[in-house]
C-alpha cells in the first residue's frame, strides 16, 4: 500500500522493453512489425505475472504453494481469497500510473532529455542528429498497447471482487482518451507500418482477463457458506466453469487461421471466386510472393548518399565537388547542414536520400 511500492515498479517495468527487444532482434525476426508484435506478446506477458499475479498472491505464498501441492482443484478458492487483498495497491497503482503519463506526455521529459542532454553528446553526423530528431517522442507500438490491455484486464478481473476498480478504471482510460485526444501519441515512423498485428493481439490478451475473473468469481461461489458451514453456491460455482469452457471455445474461434471460417462457405464469396477465374489464381501467387520473407536491405535499398555539413571555409564543398568527379557511383551533398563558427552542427534541411525512401 502506498505511493512509493508503485512508483518504483512503474520505474523497473519501464527497463524491461528494452531487454526485450533485444530478444527480439538477437531472433533474426524479418521486419521490424514483428519486432513489434514479439515485444507485445512477452511484454504483457510480463506485466500481467508482475503487477498483478506476483502482487496479488504474495501475501499467502507460502500457503498457497502447500495447498496447490495438495490439490489442482484449490486453484479458484484460492484466488477468490487472496486477490481481494491487493485490491487497494491497485488503486494507488492506478492513480498513479494515470498522474505519471499526464506528467511525462504534456512535460516531455524523455524528449528534453533526448535533444539536450543525449544529442549533444553522442551525435557527430547530421544524419543522426536528423534521426533524432524524426524519433522524437515516438512511441513503440510493442510497448504502448501492453500496458493498456493489462490495465483493462485488472479492471476486469477485480470488478467482481472490489467493484470500485471501475471507478478508477474509468478515471484511468476517460483521462488518458482526453490526453491522447489533444495529444495524440506518435507510433509509427517511416519504416514500420501497423499492417493490423496488434489489434488482434491485444484482444486476445483481454481473454486472459476474462479467464482469471471467471475462475476468481467461480472461487468466490465455492467459498459462500451458510450458517451450518455448508457451500450454497455450488451449482452457480459449476455455471462459471462452464462458462469457462465457453470462453476458451470463442476465444479458439478467434484465431483465423484455427476458426470455423463462416464467410468462405457462403453464396457470394463462391460467386466472386467463379467470376474471378485465373486472375483469383494469379492474386494468390502475388500473395505468396508479397508474404514471402524479406531479401537482405542491402539487395533491395538505393544506395545512401554521403552527407556532410557545409562550412565557413568551402571545404564541404571542394570534397563534393573532388567526390562526384573521382567516383561516379557514390553520391554525396552538403545541403541542409552546416557548421557555426563555433564548430556545432546545425540543420537546415532533411537527408538529401530521404525521398528516395
Amino acid at each position: 500500500q502506498g505511493v512509493l511500492p508503485p512508483a518504483i515498479l512503474s520505474l523497473i517495468t519501464a527497463m524491461v522493453p528494452s531487454v526485450v527487444r533485444l530478444l527480439a532482434n538477437m531472433q533474426g525476426l524479418h521486419s521490424r512489425q514483428r519486432v513489434e508484435n514479439y515485444v507485445q506478446i512477452y511484454y504483457f506477458s510480463f506485466l500481467f505475472v508482475q503487477l498483478f499475479l506476483t502482487v496479488s498472491l504474495s501475501a499467502g505464498i507460502t500457503t498457497i504453494i502447500g495447498q496447490l501441492r495438495d490439490t489442482v482443484e484449490a486453484i479458484p478458492t484460492l484466488l477468490a481469497q487472496n486477490l481481494p487483498k491487493a485490491s487497494n495497491y491497485f488503486f494507488s497503482y492506478i492513480m498513479i500510473h494515470t498522474f505519471m503519463t499526464f506528467a511525462f506526455t504534456l512535460m516531455q521529459i524523455t524528449g528534453l532529455i533526448s535533444m539536450f542532454v543525449l544529442s549533444p553528446l553522442f551525435d557527430k553526423s547530421p544524419r543522426q542528429k536528423w534521426m533524432r530528431r524524426q524519433s522524437l517522442g515516438l512511441q513503440k507500438w510493442g510497448t504502448f498497447v501492453p500496458v493498456f490491455t493489462n490495465m483493462a484486464c485488472i479492471g476486469l478481473i477485480y470488478s467482481v471482487i472490489a467493484p470500485l476498480i471501475l471507478v478508477f478504471s474509468m478515471i484511468y482510460f476517460g483521462a488518458l482518451w482526453v490526453l491522447y485526444r489533444f495529444y495524440p501519441p506518435k507510433l509509427s515512423d517511416l519504416e514500420l507500418g501497423a499492417t493490423g498485428l496488434f489489434y488482434p493481439t491485444a484482444i486476445r490478451q483481454l481473454m486472459t482477463g476474462i479467464y482469471f475473473m471467471e475462475l476468481c468469481l467461480a472461487g468466490l461461489f465455492f467459498l459462500v457458506r451458510d450458517a451450518d458451514g455448508n457451500a450454497t453456491c455450488t451449482a452457480q460455482a459449476i455455471i462459471m466453469i462452464v462458462t469457462i469452457a465457453f470462453t476458451a471455445l470463442f476465444h479458439f474461434s478467434l484465431d483465423h487461421r484455427s476458426g470455423l471460417h463462416w464467410l468462405s462457405s457462403r453464396p457470394i464469396f463462391k460467386q466472386l471466386m467463379a467470376q474471378t477465374g485465373s486472375k483469383g489464381k494469379d492474386m494468390h501467387v502475388a500473395t505468396k510472393i508479397f508474404q514471402s520473407p524479406c531479401q537482405d536491405e542491402t539487395l533491395t535499398s538505393d544506395p545512401p548518399v554521403l552527407w556532410i555539413p557545409r562550412d565557413g571555409l568551402g571545404v564541404a564543398e571542394d570534397e563534393v565537388v573532388h567526390t562526384r568527379e573521382t567516383y561516379n557511383s557514390i553520391g554525396i551533398s552538403c545541403d541542409g547542414a552546416s557548421l557555426n563558427e563555433q564548430g556545432k552542427l546545425i540543420l537546415g534541411g532533411q537527408p538529401p536520400d530521404w525521398r528516395l525512401k
